[in-house]
């Protein structure tokens, strides 16, 4: 009996042992810069394969071109956005003499550690440290990668480099380094060769990094191979010809396909995971816009199909900082609490190539499209706008009212026509006349509900109030399920951004409040006999709560914008003056309601929640001191976008015409003092203007478009009175 529970226990330990063997997998990270999806789709046979094996998707890069290539590296092992780190910081082999000395040594006199042979060391990394100090608490991300391998007893190696002849380029590294700056087996140098023929004069040995990287697989957690090739024709691109350079690329994606053919054995052998990433993407002028860089994960037995993760919540898309805690899971490790990105997972999806490749083409096109097609529309507005108030002074140009009464409408349609058009995987000629085609439908549809509401309620309804009312439901809905059309939207594909992960952006937050408070002021312009107060409450809440509850709108800025808005137009119809107690009241709404969502959010998904539950979460772990630097944070950034000439130069032109326009407002207001419109709508916008361009990133934004529903509607209101 005691022979057959021995050899019981002896064959539970071997089972154990093997399923922890295999849920604690060794990583290989293939790093090829400056690689666009086109590229990885073509590179080859062997990275196809591995490709239909395995979950692809696209990684926003989330950092300006200027942030140097060190940030991105740093950036995909920390698992947050690095703030500082051009030219701090190099990477080179323990043993590597740099400037007659050992890397080894020069790194103990910077940091009073002695560097293992046979290590990689990352020197002046105690610079880059502080560099990435947030006001009041200390950053504990950089390195999260190597930390956490280290934690699990596990170690790291880093393989190749971007060297050209006359300059060090050793990013690879970063991605492995902890947070003392070293990596435990270093092989950075010694695997490019000397090619007078490539760019920069080196080339990428690609047989002794597969060498080397099969026999790290065997005792090493994670594996990091940099190959250089593409950032060597990258950085000498200016001295090559479109043929060279097209010519050079096209061997160093061969060389890519030859590398995951000869590594694909050991993978297989050591039963590894295998992450391809690009921290940055190919550049060219017809995809500039883009900082959407390829990623490939293949874990063995592992789904094929697409990536997604609670960051973005976009299936094929996840962010820079979510590709260390993939790297994580891959190799069946925990993701620390303190990450600040999630790990992505593959989900099942039809031709997810086609798919991440629509994905792409729409963000470029979008941004191409986003200066013309908006200014085109802000143009529309604001010259009608200023040539209506040339007809009203002077009583000429009668006949010019009807235009420019059409001109004011077709501008309002554009957010509904946008919004309904922007995911058209369309060309740019076929954009534009889809999107004129949309605007028109609109109207029609508008010009419709009016005459019907009007026979219901049996009084004239204005198109305007109809064309608000189909607006505000149409981005209302759109938030309620998913966000769908609104993170394809021509206003929300920036160039950082790529596409919007999720939630309600600044641009569609301000239309929505304004023409939410103007819509039913516009249905009962006169009067409050028959105006039933409690719809008009469950309207404005109903916005607010889409705009901020976390699982849809996750605006905070708008929800308090929102709030000041409504409860200011409620305080004015009720028939008070506005007093600071008022202000005082509305604040703490919006507070409780901020503090509120924030705290289910945090409970019921923490850090894979939306920023706000994120915020708390980070709050407990790294201290309630995060919440000030987060703030700190928003407000150099608000100051920061306040100082670009595009947000300060329209609101400086734009001042004379809010101060002629103020007066005539006050003497519509004296002239019809029971009108709705003028007596609640016009201060409500007031205020959400204000408290938007204080408390929003980009308040500059939602601030203007805020007040320009009221503006608008007044002057459509105004020309109309004048032709009659």
């Amino acid at each position: 009996m005691s022979r057959r529970v021995l050899v019981g226990l002896f064959l539970f330990l071997a089972l154990f042992s093997q399923a922890e063997a295999r849920a604690r997998r060794p990583v290989l990270v293939v790093v090829a810069n400056y690689l666009s999806l086109g590229d990885l789709l073509s590179a080859g046979p062997n990275v196809q394969a591995l490709i239909g094996e395995s979950g692809i998707g696209l990684v926003n890069t989330g950092l300006r071109r200027d942030a140097g290539l060190e940030a991105r590296y740093l950036a995909l092992g920390s698992a947050a956005r690095i703030s500082g780190a051009k030219g701090m910081a190099v990477c080179l082999d323990a043993g590597e003499m740099v400037d007659g000395r050992v890397a080894g040594d020069v790194y103990a006199g910077q940091t009073g550690r002695k560097a293992p042979p046979g290590s990689a060391v990352c020197l002046g990394f105690s610079r880059l440290l502080r560099a990435n100090e947030e006001p009041g608490f200390k950053a504990r991300t950089v390195g999260l990668l190597g930390d956490a391998f280290h934690r699990a007893g596990r170690t790291t190696a880093a393989i190749g480099n971007s060297d050209t002849w006359d300059e060090k380029s050793r990013n690879g590294a970063l991605i492995a380094v902890d947070s003392k700056g070293l990596v435990d087996s270093g092989a950075i140098s010694g695997v490019a060769g000397s090619s007078p023929d490539a760019p920069g004069g080196v080339s990428d040995d690609a047989d002794a990094m597969v060498s080397l990287a099969s026999r790290f697989l065997a005792d090493h957690g994670l594996v990091v191979v940099e190959l250089g090739d593409l950032s060597r024709i990258e950085s000498c691109r200016e001295g090559l010809s479109e043929d060279a350079y097209a010519f050079h690329r096209m061997v160093a994606l061969r060389k890519l396909n030859g590398f995951m053919m000869l590594i694909r054995p050991a993978i297989e052998r050591h039963q590894a995971a295998l992450v391809i990433c690009s921290p940055c993407r190919m550049q060219t002028d017809e995809t500039s816009a883009s900082n959407l860089a390829p990623i490939v994960v293949r874990t063995p037995g592992g789904r094929r199909g697409i990536l997604r993760s609670a960051t973005t919540r976009t299936d094929g898309l996840i962010s820079n900082i979510d590709v260390a805690p993939t790297i994580l899971r891959a190799g069946g490790l925990p993701v620390p609490a303190y990450s600040v990105g999630l790990p992505a997972e593959t989900v099942a999806a039809r031709n997810p190539a086609k798919r991440l490749e629509r994905m792409e083409a729409v963000a470029v096109r979008n941004h191409r499209l986003q200066v013309p097609v908006l200014a085109l529309v802000a143009g529309v507005g604001i010259l009608s706008a200023s040539i209506s108030e040339i007809v009203f002074r002077t009583g000429k140009l009668r006949r010019m009212r009807k235009v420019l009464g059409a001109g004011l409408l077709a501008g309002l349609s554009a957010p509904a026509a946008m919004l309904l058009t922007d995911g058209a995987d369309v060309a740019v000629g076929g954009y534009v006349l889809r999107l004129l085609l949309t605007a028109v439908a609109v109207l029609a549809m508008s010009y419709g509900a009016a005459r019907i509401a009007s026979k219901w309620i049996g009084r004239p309804v204005h198109i305007l109030a109809a064309l608000y009312a189909i607006t505000s439901v149409l981005i209302l809905a759109d938030v309620l399920t998913g966000a769908r059309l609104l993170r394809w939207s021509i206003t929300s594909c920036a160039p950082i951004v790529g596409i919007r992960y999720y939630g309600l952006g600044n641009e569609y937050m301000g239309i929505l409040v304004g023409m939410a408070l103007v819509g039913p002021m516009l249905v009962w312009r006169s009067g409050r006999a028959r105006w039933h107060t409690a719809a008009l409450v469950g309207w404005f809440a109903l916005v607010a709560w889409g705009i901020g509850y976390p699982s849809l709108g996750a605006n905070v800025g708008g929800l308090v914008a929102a709030v000041a808005t409504f409860g200011t137009a409620l305080a004015l119809l009720s028939g008070r003056k506005l007093r600071l107690l008022h202000a005082i009241g509305l604040a703490a709404i919006a507070l409780t309601a901020v503090a509120s969502f924030a705290g289910i959010d945090a409970a019921r998904q923490g850090i894979a929640g939306s920023h706000l539950g994120r915020c708390v979460s980070f709050a407990r772990i790294y201290g309630w001191e995060y919440i000030g630097s987060l703030l700190a944070g928003k407000v150099m950034m608000h100051l920061g976008i306040l100082r670009l000439p595009q947000a300060y130069l329209p609101l400086i032109f734009s001042l004379p015409f809010f101060v002629l326009y103020s007066k005539r407002v006050r003497t519509e207001t004296a002239r019809r003092g029971d009108d709705m419109l003028y007596r609640a709508a016009m201060p409500a916008a007031l205020v959400g203007m204000v408290v938007a361009l204080l408390v929003n990133d980009s308040g500059i934004v939602p601030a203007a478009l805020i007040f320009s529903m009221f503006a608008a509607s007044a002057v459509c209101l105004r020309l109309e009175e004048a032709e009659a």
